[in-house]
């Protein structure tokens, strides 16, 4: 499964505004954008996250972030290991 950034240039006087789009995989089109950013993030760091990362990359608080890592685990799209502060989530292949 591979995904490809497609981009937008577009120049209006002194500036330019570029938009990056990135064509998702048809499987999925169920996932939040949370989700998707998620996973995106996960590709681009060897299949793995924490939840600080996820804070992070999301602006998000600490509960919002497990909710999200949670329901991708139910949505068995990734797996937990380690546990405590030493849990992390890989994607699963």
């Amino acid at each position: 499964m591979k995904v490809k950034p497609l981009s937008l240039i577009v120049e209006t006087g002194d500036f330019v505004n570029v938009e990056i789009y990135i064509e998702m995989p048809e499987s999925y089109s169920n996932l939040t954008e949370q989700e998707k950013i998620t996973i995106l993030y996960m590709k681009d760091n060897d299949g793995k996250v924490t939840t600080k990362e996820v804070m992070k990359i999301l602006d998000i608080k600490d509960r919002r972030g497990r909710k999200i890592l949670k329901d991708m685990v139910d949505k068995r799209l990734i797996n937990v290991r380690g546990q405590g502060r030493s849990t992390y989530y890989v994607l699963k292949h």
